[in-house]
């Protein structure tokens, strides 16, 4: 193949288009959720009968049971309230924003049942969201940051699937489950850069499944499980936590048997040189040779050597989709493996040639972190 120097600039033209209309997706939603352009509002709720109070809220009805955000709501007490059972709400990207130094909340759920919260971007209260003895709730899709207490607090709750949230920079817990919280789900979300602990189970919170998460750089502790036995922690990328984890008084599983494995710790030092269940046939098995233990009761017995999971577009492997991945791709672009620029890991699709179609899977993840 021959390389035409004004086609390939035209192609690199389009590259830069698609990663600038994606750096501009990325964008727009923050400059939106600035004080400036929010509507300060007192506390809105969402009434038993399916009324919101004030009729003025940013808050749209589209059918019984489905709320939308229209705008952005700043408040100096607690944001939303949720009195009704069999309730959706939908953020759309939207931001609640906490304005007081009290122990306001920014959504606050108590004895509901079969409640979703996603699509939020909940910033500046003392628990971002506060989920009071309920059943049934799923919160996905958010990104809860910055509150001066608990990104995400559940006390008493049940059989709730917290997934695929950003819960990141609280001044306390990132998500922190509390007396007989028991049958819940935490799974694929990134708890980063919390002041106190990534994930905290405390008093009583027994067979809860922690999952796929990326729990990465927490001041205090990782995932911290205290009287809160019989729980099940695998496929997490544990990573550079003051403490990686503590468990006293607490006797959990930390893998999900042989082949699947246990977690991948960014402080294990052990080989892979042998495989299969006992660990003693020669072979590697992406599985370390020896236990990672915890304390006398915890230990991973199948602790993983590489993390778990990838991100399409993380061409340098940094756990990032940034700008230093769209430079290696358009450094690479329009070459096939003959090519003095080639680079086989922004092939995504695998098709030979980096062409458009791995600019728009590096454009659909840029801002994605592990």
């Amino acid at each position: 193949m021959s390389y035409q120097p004004q086609e390939e600039n035209k192609m690199r033209r389009c590259v830069s288009t698609v990663l600038l209309l994606s750096l501009l997706t990325t964008c727009v939603p923050t400059l939106a959720s600035h004080p400036a352009f929010a509507q300060t509002m007192p506390i809105v709720t969402i009434n038993a009968d399916g009324s919101i109070d004030p009729p003025s809220a940013p808050i749209e009805q589209i059918h019984p049971g489905l709320y939308i955000l229209t705008g952005d709501i700043t408040s100096i007490a607690d944001g939303i309230i949720i009195d009704r059972n069999n309730v959706t709400l939908d953020g759309r990207g939207h931001t609640i924003r906490g304005m007081s130094e009290s122990f306001a909340v920014g959504i606050l759920l108590s004895n509901r049942t079969e409640v979703t919260l996603r699509n939020l971007h909940v910033i500046g209260y003392y628990y971002g969201l506060e989920i009071d003895s309920c059943i049934r709730t799923e919160i996905s899709g958010n990104l809860i940051e910055a509150n001066r207490g608990d990104g995400i607090f559940l006390d008493e709750t049940s059989f709730t699937e917290v997934t695929g949230n950003v819960v990141i920079s609280n001044l306390a817990d990132g998500v922190f489950l509390y007396m007989y919280s028991n049958h819940n789900e935490i799974s694929k979300n990134l708890v980063k850069n919390n002041n106190y602990r990534g994930i905290d189970l405390f008093s009583g919170c027994l067979n809860n499944t922690i999952s796929e998460n990326s729990v990465v750089s927490n001041n205090m502790t990782g995932i911290y499980l205290s009287a809160s036995p019989n729980n099940t922690i695998y496929h997490n990328n544990i990573i550079d936590n003051k403490i990686q984890v503590e468990a006293p008084w607490s006797q959990n599983t930390w893998d999900n048997g042989y082949p699947a494995g246990g977690n991948y710790w960014s402080d294990y030092s052990g080989t892979d040189l042998k495989k299969g269940p006992n660990q003693n046939v020669p072979g590697s098995d992406s599985i370390g040779d020896m236990p990672r233990l915890i304390d006398v009761n915890n230990s991973d017995t199948y602790p993983l050597i590489t993390m778990w999971g990838s991100i399409d577009g993380d061409i340098n492997n940094d756990r990032a989709v940034d700008i230093y991945d769209a430079i290696l791709l358009s450094n690479a672009f329009n070459s096939i493996p003959a090519a003095p620029n080639w680079n086989p890991k922004a092939d995504f699709n695998e098709n030979g040639i980096i062409d458009i179609f791995d600019a728009i899977v590096l454009a659909a993840n840029y801002g994605k972190t592990l």
